[in-house]
């Protein structure tokens, strides 16, 4: 068995400070024997994409983002000019990243799991010199992440994103958008959202784009009309089973490069984090990114 270095990046405030708590239990439940990990309590967001950044120089073979979905964001963007893996130590509310990798949530499973690690290669999306590693949206998606954001809601991830998505819809009105499909096709028009995803979930396991896959060299976009706030609702409760695509309203497409505008200052957000103002850029060329996923 070849002997891989690990650096583990830890956000201590991720999970309204669940990382910090869970620190003690992860050295017990890292294999040490099978492998080298060098944890690292980062003590701002810069200083860790900079220790991500100077991971593979200093002879590492991957670097595990300890932390939220905004933690492993933070990581791909700081290495995706590199030739070094990424992982997630799943310790945020949303944890989004890891379901789309299809490996557990839970941190002492995911921990024991890289005693076999394997290493995928998938589909790495650009947003105005962001790594996209989900899904980029903006509109509806946008003002709710937003909230949970800045706000202090202290439940699990699902029940904050629900809690939220109510308090935004008091006041909502559908926005006016410009969508560019690979500079040809344009979408004008009033919308609730625009979602571009590499991975199936946002907000918390929200399968907002269920066909998308992170290997298959396409983006998904999937847009939905204006609407009342009823209607809306309705359409809400469908978007956890992925059954909200059936519907009239919502319009899914494929495509390899995507410029959103607005008449509106609107931010996109990717992973829960704020990326950029209007207007912004989602493209996908042929940047590839390498990520540890734990073994049985």
């Amino acid at each position: 068995m070849i002997l891989l270095r690990f650096l583990i990046l830890a956000n201590p405030v991720a999970g309204r400070g669940r990382t910090r708590k869970m620190l003690p239990k992860v050295k017990q439940w890292l294999p040490q024997n099978h492998h080298e990990f060098t944890l690292q309590v980062a003590k701002s967001r810069q200083e860790l994409m900079q220790a991500a950044k100077e991971a593979s120089a200093n002879g590492y073979d991957a670097v595990l983002a300890m932390g939220g979905d905004g933690t492993i964001h933070d990581v791909a963007t700081a290495v995706m000019n590199q030739d070094i893996a990424v992982g997630h130590l799943p310790g945020g509310r949303g944890n989004d990243f890891p379901r789309n990798m299809g490996y557990s949530l839970d941190l002492k499973t995911v921990c024991e799991g890289l005693r076999n690690p394997i290493i995928e290669t998938i589909d790495l999306p650009v947003v105005n010199g962001h790594a996209c590693l989900s899904i980029a949206g903006v509109g509806f998606d946008s003002l709710v992440a937003e909230r949970v954001r800045d706000g202090n809601c202290k439940l699990g991830g699902t029940i904050c994103y629900f809690w939220t998505v109510f308090q935004v819809l008091a006041g909502f009105q559908p926005l006016d958008f410009t969508v560019t499909i690979d500079d040809d096709t344009v979408l004008k028009g009033k919308y609730t959202l625009v979602a571009v995803a590499n991975s199936m979930h946002f907000g918390g396991g929200m399968k907002i784009a269920p066909h998308a896959d992170n290997k298959d060299g396409v983006l998904d976009v999937v847009y939905a009309d204006g609407m009342t706030k009823l209607r809306l609702i309705q359409l809400f409760l469908k978007i956890y089973q992925g059954k909200h695509i059936k519907e009239p309203e919502v319009h899914c497409l494929q495509a390899k490069k995507v410029m959103i505008e607005s008449s509106r200052n609107l931010k996109l957000f990717a992973e829960g984090e704020y990326i950029s103002d209007m207007p912004v850029t989602i493209e996908l060329s042929d940047r590839k990114m390498k990520v540890v996923v734990p073994g049985n």
